[in-house]
């Protein structure tokens, strides 16, 4: 769909590119403004990623196994980044950047082909800026969310031509990069089969749903054997204690155009697929379950609601991104006024995510950031590897600098209680 508008128009090309260049721009904007990785779980994905592809960087007794990770394709990811020419943090840092901008080419391809060139195109713009100006833990551990988005991107678009070995191919890789991007896809697809239970799906698209929700049960039922004493935190609710923005919070924010945009959006994307019962279902079931676990708390759930703000943000910006050709074709007439009331619009969260991943970089830039790694201690990690034996373990807090022991200093640490 894309290349096809390409090859036929040059402002297509030029649209294109510059939606390319907003991802590019927004993506880029984390390792230009920060020297160390944000939040708490880059040193356990690093520390995976160096076990991988660095012999002997395993102190004696210690083990790494691609099946203990939850986050396993995540890892393999990040170790692939070792070409890069700058250290581990950083190599982390650019990681981000590179899942960041892949994930809105996907967006704007996969959007164009379920509806529309220009509706990917605005998609993909909001998507953008969503990644930062919606989700809280955008620096945390969303590097494995953001390499999840494309393979689940990959799965709607698998549905929509009834593909079913691609289909169930990224259904396995997405349950294999995020755990909860899988209970995201198995919540869309356990609507589907209860859907083809009914007899509401036509008799192909219930087999078709029924083949690919088996395979995907399977892996999931094994990752969930894997992972037993994660699920027991999850049930006790202690996996994220914080809280997603209410509704009025987001309208208030920068990315509030986009949901009252995806107001409009999401009856006419039902609309739209009103001959087509799989996709319809599909386009309900995403409008109904990324709110419910975005503000699962709001139920007394709390499976660390927070977490779910990555997939609200894709639902609101598909469904935006359908809304947007259609108000602007219905209050410009002229072509040259729509592209401007276009671009003028876009440009509205795209600036907002801008300047608050920018606040939020500066603060944890700040010498008073207790999050922040001063240079000195991390010289001091420094200093940790040059000196202590190879065999060395180190008494330390349970906090999240001192988890860099492991990456930074390539000495085993044991948590104090």
């Amino acid at each position: 769909m894309v290349l096809s508008y390409m090859r036929r128009s040059p402002k297509a090309v030029a649209a294109v590119l510059g939606v390319a260049a907003v991802g590019a721009v927004l993506s880029v904007q984390y390792p230009l403004s920060a020297r160390f990785p944000l939040g708490g779980d880059p040193p356990t994905f690093l520390y995976g990623a160096r076990a991988m592809v660095e012999p002997g960087f395993l102190s004696e007794g210690e083990s790494f196994s691609l099946l203990s990770s939850r986050y396993p394709l995540a890892v393999l990811f990040l170790a692939a980044t070792k070409i890069l020419p700058v250290s581990w943090p950083e190599r982390f840092i650019w990681a981000m950047a590179i899942a960041h901008l892949v994930g809105v080419l996907v967006f704007l391809w996969g959007v164009a082909r379920l509806v529309g060139y220009e509706e990917g195109l605005a998609g993909a713009v909001f998507w953008t800026a969503s990644v930062g100006g919606v989700n809280a833990t955008f620096n945390d551990g969303t590097l494995a969310q953001l390499i999840s988005v494309p393979f689940f991107l990959l799965v709607i678009d698998a549905i929509r031509r009834r593909a079913l070995v691609q289909g169930v191919l990224f259904t396995l890789l997405t349950s294999l990069t995020h755990p909860f991007t899988a209970l995201f896809l198995a919540c869309l697809l356990g609507t589907l089969f209860l859907v083809a239970r009914r007899s509401i799906l036509p008799s192909e698209d219930g087999r078709f749903i029924r083949r690919l929700v088996l395979p995907f049960a399977g892996v999931a039922l094994v990752l969930v054997l894997l992972h037993r004493r994660l699920l027991a935190l999850t049930a006790a609710g202690v996996l994220g204690d914080s809280t997603p923005p209410t509704v009025p919070e987001l309208l208030g924010t920068n990315f509030g155009l986009v949901f009252l945009l995806a107001l409009v959006g999401a009856p006419l994307l039902v609309a739209r697929f009103r001959s087509d019962t799989l996709l319809q279902s599909l386009i309900l079931a995403l409008g109904v379950w990324a709110p419910v676990l975005t503000f699962n708390h709001r139920l007394g759930i709390a499976i660390a609601p927070e977490r779910f703000q990555i997939y609200l943000g894709i639902v609101a910006a598909l469904a935006a991104g359908a809304a947007l050709p259609v108000l602007l074709r219905a209050a410009f007439p002229v072509r040259a006024a729509r592209v401007l009331a276009g671009i003028l619009l876009l440009a509205v969260p795209a600036t907002g995510a801008w300047g608050h991943n920018a606040r939020i970089f500066a603060a944890y830039e700040g010498p008073r950031q207790q999050a922040h790694m001063p240079p000195a201690e991390r010289a001091g990690y420094v200093w940790i590897k040059e000196h202590l034996p190879k065999s060395a373990v180190l008494v330390t807090s349970s906090h999240r600098r001192t988890a860099w022991l492991s990456v930074l200093g390539d000495r085993r640490r044991y948590r104090a209680s």
